[in-house]
């Protein structure tokens, strides 16, 4: 059999579904409630064999460029990305920018 076309398929409606489609390995979920991973030990996400974004004790880890289309928030506090002239609009914390002179 072509093993693109191979899908291991769970759940009662098949909702849960983990193949690969010639190009791109794929984990699909469509099915009620969220798609958890859990582990005891940590989660990884590499790129390229290079740990990208992992799970810490404390929550994650982000090694690398972090692009964002819209505001950052928690609920109470916002980081608006993406404000006109350069300025970075902060509401509930600050921001500590250091600068290396060489």
């Amino acid at each position: 059999p072509d093993a693109s076309n191979e899908r291991i398929k769970m759940g009662d409606d098949d909702d849960l579904q983990l193949y690969h489609d010639g190009s791109n390995s794929i984990i699909n979920h469509d099915g009620t409630g969220v798609l958890e991973v859990n582990s005891t030990s940590g989660v990884e996400v590499q790129y390229g064999g290079s740990t990208k974004l992992a799970s810490t004790t404390s929550g994650i880890s982000v090694t690398g460029d972090i692009n964002v289309s819209g505001d950052i928030t928690d609920g109470s506090t916002t980081l608006q990305i993406g404000a006109t002239d350069g300025i970075i609009a902060t509401q509930g914390f600050s921001i500590a920018i250091g600068v290396a002179l060489g």
